[in-house]
């Protein structure tokens, strides 16, 4: 039976080849489980598994890759994967009591310098920012006065206005129709 069309089947992270019996099986592991094993990332886990000198054997499930738990554990051992697990402790410039030479000195505070250069620009670069901010923050606050200015006096002519035109028609006589005026005439 052809074991790569046979499809795998998952449990707890670990994948054993369908129609296969117990002395056949062989333990297949998913990307995220070898990767983990070989302390890589997936995507360097994949690499190890394809092209020419690919060091990691591959069984398709469905659209899943599993890798063969042995050939990831040989691999393993020759990356001395469980040597160089992740530090995840914080790392300080210098061991107590330890002494660096000069140059190694003088290459951490020319690194000190760089560093701070570029924090002093990117402050600069920041204050420059805050700074036009604030102007157009200035220049919202007189428009809004100046809008608010505006308002008031469109309101006062608008009252002028209806002032003048209630004077026009108590002061200008009501004109009749023309037809209103032959009318009156015929009589």
């Amino acid at each position: 039976m052809n074991a790569a069309a046979v499809p795998a089947r998952r449990t707890q992270g670990r994948a054993t080849i369908a129609g296969m019996t117990d002395d056949d099986a062989v333990e297949w592991l998913p990307v995220e489980d070898a990767a983990r094993r070989l302390n890589v990332s997936i995507r360097q886990t994949q690499r190890y598994g394809n092209g020419e000198n690919a060091r990691l054997r591959i069984r398709r499930a469905g659209r899943r890759d599993m890798y063969h738990a042995g050939d990831v554990d040989e691999l393993a051992v020759d990356l001395g994967a469980a040597r160089r697990a992740k530090d995840t402790s914080p790392r300080t410039a210098v061991a107590k009591g330890e002494v660096l030479p000069a140059s190694q000195v003088q290459a951490q505070l020319i690194e000190a310098s760089r560093n701070i250069g570029y924090l002093q620009g990117t402050i600069e670069q920041l204050q420059h920012a805050l700074d036009e901010t604030r102007r157009q923050l200035d220049d919202s606050a007189a428009v809004r006065q100046q809008l608010h200015d505006a308002e008031t006096r469109i309101a006062a002519l608008e009252a002028e206005r209806d002032t003048l035109r209630t004077v026009l028609e108590r002061e200008t006589p009501q004109r009749q129709p023309w037809w209103v005026s032959l009318l009156r005439r015929r009589r």
